[in-house]
C-alpha cells in the first residue's frame, strides 16, 4: 500500500510540474532551462528597448538573426540566405500607422547586412517570431512529464492490484 500512496503522490507532483512548465514564461529559472531561445531573445529585446541596437555580441543577436533569417526564406525563397551576414539591428523611434480598420504604432527595425545594405523591418515582426521560440518546447516538454507523471501512478495502480490478487 505504501508504494501505490508513493507512486500516487509522486504521479500527481509530476503533472503538477507539467502545468508549471506550460507557463513557464513567468518562472525565469524554467524559462531558461525550458527554451533558451526565447530567454535570450526576450533579454535581447529588453536591452533594444534601452539601448537601441543590439550588435553580434549582444544577448539575443543570434535569435534574432534566426528569425530575420527565416522570414528572408519564406519571403525570398531564391535568395541564398548564407551569403547575408547580419552586422547588428538598430530599433528606430515609433510612429503611428494607420489604415482602414486602425490605427497601430509602428517601431522600425534596421538591419545593417554584411553588403552595406539596410534593410527595414519591425518590431512586430521581431516579436512573432519570438512568440515561435516561446511556443517550440513548451508544449511537447509539458506534455512528456505529464505523461511520465500518469505512468507513475498506473504502475502503482498496476502493483497494488497484483498485491490484492
Amino acid at each position: 500500500m505504501k508504494i501505490f500512496i508513493t507512486l500516487f503522490i509522486l504521479g500527481l507532483v509530476i503533472e503538477a510540474a507539467a502545468f508549471f512548465v506550460n507557463q513557464f514564461e513567468n518562472i525565469p529559472f524554467v524559462n531558461k532551462l525550458i527554451s533558451p531561445k526565447y530567454f535570450h531573445a526576450v533579454n535581447g529585446l529588453k536591452k533594444m528597448e534601452s539601448s537601441m541596437v543590439i550588435e553580434p555580441n549582444d544577448i539575443g543577436f543570434s535569435e534574432f538573426r534566426e528569425i530575420f533569417h527565416n522570414l528572408l526564406r519564406e519571403q525570398y525563397p531564391l535568395i541564398d540566405i548564407a551569403s547575408v551576414s547580419v552586422l547588428k539591428f538598430q530599433r528606430e523611434g515609433a510612429s503611428l500607422g494607420l489604415s482602414q480598420k486602425r490605427a497601430k504604432e509602428l517601431i522600425p527595425i534596421k538591419v545593417f547586412v554584411s553588403n552595406g545594405k539596410k534593410i527595414s523591418w519591425d518590431l512586430e515582426g521581431l516579436t512573432k517570431g519570438i512568440e515561435k521560440f516561446e511556443k517550440k518546447n513548451a508544449f511537447i516538454i509539458s506534455v512528456f512529464i505529464f505523461v511520465f507523471g500518469a505512468s507513475l501512478q498506473a504502475v502503482g495502480f498496476i502493483i497494488e492490484l497484483n498485491k490484492k490478487s
